[in-house]
C-alpha cells in the first residue's frame, strides 16, 4: 500500500528515552545498584505518564515534576540538579538503524511528521540528531495535550488535509499511540523494542525495530 505520509512518535521510537532516563537517574544516584535503576526508571514512566493524564503543563515540568515525586516516593533525597533530564533529553540519541531508514523512505519521496509528548524548544536538539528534515513536527505544547488524547493527530490532519488511510503511524507507545491512531483510521505500526506483551491492543503491524519493516507495509 502506497502511503502519502508516515508520522512517527519520537521518543522510544526513534531516540532512546529508556537509556535516556536511565543514565540520568543514574548519574544522580550513584550508590544505587543497576537492578535499583532499573527498577526507579520503570516507576518513573508510571509518574511521568501519571502527571499527563492531569491538566496540561509543559513537558519540561512534567519532567521536574515526575523526577522529584519519584524520588520522594522511593525515599531518596530531591534529585540534584532537579532539572537533569530537562537538561539531558536534548543529548539523548537516535536508535542504531534510524539515520538510514528515515534517509531512504526521505529519498523514496515519502512525507514524514513527528507526533510527540514534547515541548518544542527541547525536541529541537533530538531533530538535529536525525538525518532528514521533517515536513511537519506536532508537540504537546503545540496542542495542549498529552497522547494518548487525539489532539496530535487532529492537529496532524488539519495541517495536512490529508486523509487518515493515506497516513501511516509508527510508535514504540502502544497504549499512548496506536488505539487512538486507529480509532482515527490511521492504520498503526508497532515498534516493540522492549518485546513487551501487547494486552489485547491489536496494531496492523508490529516490529523489534525500523529496520526492514517498511519494505512489507510500504508494497
Amino acid at each position: 500500500m502506497t502511503y502519502r505520509w508516515i508520522t512517527f512518535d519520537c521518543y522510544g521510537t526513534l531516540i532512546d528515552w529508556h537509556t535516556g532516563i536511565r543514565e540520568a537517574l543514574a548519574r544522580v544516584t550513584p550508590s544505587l545498584r543497576p537492578e535499583q535503576i532499573e527498577s526507579l526508571a520503570r516507576d518513573y514512566e508510571r509518574v511521568e505518564h501519571a502527571l499527563e493524564a492531569e491538566t496540561w503543563q509543559p513537558y519540561r515540568t512534567i519532567l521536574q515534576t515526575a523526577l522529584i515525586t519519584l524520588f520522594r516516593n522511593h525515599g531518596l533525597v530531591s534529585p540534584q540538579p532537579a532539572d537533569i533530564l530537562v537538561q539531558a533529553l536534548p543529548t539523548w540519541k537516535p536508535f542504531q538503524e534510524v539515520s538510514a531508514v528515515l534517509t531512504a523512505l526521505k529519498d523514496a519521496g515519502h512525507s514524514l511528521a513527528i507526533l510527540s509528548n514534547v515541548d518544542r524548544d527541547l525536541i529541537q536538539g533530538s531533530l538535529a540528531q536525525l538525518p532528514v528534515e521533517f515536513d511537519l513536527v506536532v508537540t504537546a505544547e503545540d496542542v495542549g495535550s498529552y497522547k494518548p488524547a487525539p489532539a496530535h493527530w487532529e492537529r496532524f490532519l488539519l495541517m495536512t488535509a490529508a486523509e487518515p488511510k493515506e497516513v501511516l503511524h509508527v510508535a514504540a507507545g502502544l497504549h499512548y499511540d496506536i488505539p487512538t491512531a486507529q480509532r482515527l483510521g490511521f492504520r498503526a505500526c508497532w515498534i516493540n523494542r522492549r518485546g513487551e506483551n501487547s494486552n489485547g491492543i491489536q496494531p496492523d503491524a508490529m516490529a523489534p525495530n525500523l529496520t526492514g519493516v517498511f519494505d512489507e507495509l510500504l508494497r
